[in-house]
């Protein structure tokens, strides 16, 4: 067996495979364009790479893909490489594959100088930790929608003209280790929102964020669970974190939205986690936070902040 890097013409065919497994409610033909546009976006051309395990007569047997992250360790910057959408066919399952897959993936980033790898993990921890990976603690909040206009709650909304310069702005938070979204990354969660969009036949939120004082808040409408997603939080006190949480449920009520989800570490600082006493802690629904060290001096418990914007 060996790992190759796939082709657009074999990634196009890896969309047919896992139609069945993930394209919900969609179409065929509308899985394919939303996952041909997801990959036309600038991040995803800039960092994605789709992998394919193979055997001796050129079968798939597994694929998943990386993306490219900016991460910290110290303050030294470097990579870590986020995986995604790990897949082996039901008739294959139970042989080892996905193991395979990625035991070879970890060495191509030892090869790469990654810092670290990260993952989502929708099937529990096992599989990973057999990879090497190491689970994080993990907990979200969610605000019921509430009305009202969501500019009178903060200093200003963010759209998508401005979001890169108001991330530009936001200090990068001391941690030993740091893995930081680009507003390239933010952006793409943002377009998949704009394909949901067009394929649900549904408005787009008009506001990706809002600033309070010096604490800047990013979200995205997750339309396929008609919710709102809070990518990233950055603030000092409890004060600001509470305005920029009303705005975002304002904006779920003005969106059409059910709510708003937080992502919360346990282990994380969190100046601003005692404004939030109008949210309800719920379990993560799938999305388990882990890492795979790989720096000298790197150790999975340095991992504390953890936003949603960093999921692929």
């Amino acid at each position: 067996m060996r790992l190759i890097q796939a082709a657009e013409a074999q990634l196009r065919e890896r969309d047919r495979v896992t139609y069945q497994a993930w394209g919900g409610r969609l179409t065929p033909a509308e899985w394919a364009l939303r996952e041909e546009r997801l990959r036309a976006h600038a991040w995803s051309r800039a960092g994605l790479a789709g992998w394919l395990l193979m055997d001796q007569d050129e079968k798939v047997l597994a694929s998943c893909e990386t993306y490219r992250m900016q991460s910290y360790l110290q303050g030294a910057p470097g990579t870590t490489l986020g995986v995604a959408s790990v897949f082996c066919e039901p008739a294959l399952r139970g042989r080892g594959y996905a193991s395979r897959l990625m035991a070879l993936l970890g060495a191509h980033m030892q090869r790469e100088r990654a810092q670290a790898g990260i993952l989502f993990s929708d099937v529990g921890a096992p599989l990973y930790e057999r990879a090497g990976y190491v689970a994080r603690p993990a907990g979200d909040l969610v605000f019921a929608p509430a009305g009202g206009d969501p500019a009178a709650a903060v200093d200003g909304l963010l759209d998508e003209a401005n979001m890169a310069a108001a991330l530009a702005s936001v200090p990068i938070p001391g941690s030993r280790f740091l893995v930081w979204p680009s507003a390239e990354q933010l952006d793409w969660h943002l377009e998949r929102s704009r394909t949901y969009a067009t394929l649900f036949r549904r408005p787009r939120a008009p506001s990706c964020g809002a600033r309070a004082g010096q604490a800047t808040a990013f979200w995205a409408a997750d339309l396929w669970k008609n919710r709102l997603q809070v990518l990233l939080i950055v603030a000092a006190d409890a004060s600001a974190t509470s305005a920029l949480i009303e705005a975002a449920r304002r904006e779920a009520a003005r969106s059409g939205l059910d709510g708003v989800r937080l992502w919360l570490d346990p282990e994380a600082p969190d100046p601003g986690r005692a404004g939030l006493g109008a949210g309800r802690p719920a379990p993560r629904e799938g999305s388990l936070p882990m890492i795979r060290a790989f720096a000298a001096g790197l150790a999975p418990e340095d991992w504390t902040l953890i936003p949603r914007g960093l999921w692929i």
